[in-house]
């Protein structure tokens, strides 16, 4: 029974040890908080390529002109390269040479344009006249 009553007295005397340090110096507790909440952000904005969820360039292209070839459009692949983090792939469709832009993991495609360019904005008016 002493044996019992023994250990629960140094396992109080051990936590009211470290609340005491704690109070004493309280960078511990926030040095070791902000650690915690680092090494979550780090690991929520880790890239796709280090999560494993990345395909190829080669693959994305092929993903492009397997969907447009599905609605009878003659397609060809002219060039695929990396560009700010997706795929540019250029291609002709019925002659015309397009761009459409295809995420690293391959889920979204679309044509984006540039907002570094200034644009011209027009003031329309009323458009019910």
């Amino acid at each position: 029974m002493d044996e019992t009553n023994e250990a629960k007295n140094s396992d109080f005397s051990d936590k009211k040890v470290l609340i005491d340090k704690l109070r004493e110096n309280p960078w511990i507790l926030s040095t070791f908080v902000f650690g915690v909440m680092a090494v979550v952000l780090l690991i929520a904005t880790l890239p796709a390529s280090l999560s494993g969820n990345v395909i190829s360039e080669d693959i994305a292209a092929q993903k492009i002109v397997d969907i447009l070839k599905q609605t009878g459009l003659d397609v060809g692949l002219v060039n695929v390269s990396e560009k700010s983090g997706v795929y540019e792939i250029i291609f002709i469709v019925e002659g015309e040479e397009q761009i459409a832009y295809v995420t690293k993991d391959g889920l979204m495609a679309g044509s984006l344009f540039s907002l570094e360019k200034s644009f011209d904005y027009v003031n329309v008016g009323n458009l019910s006249n």
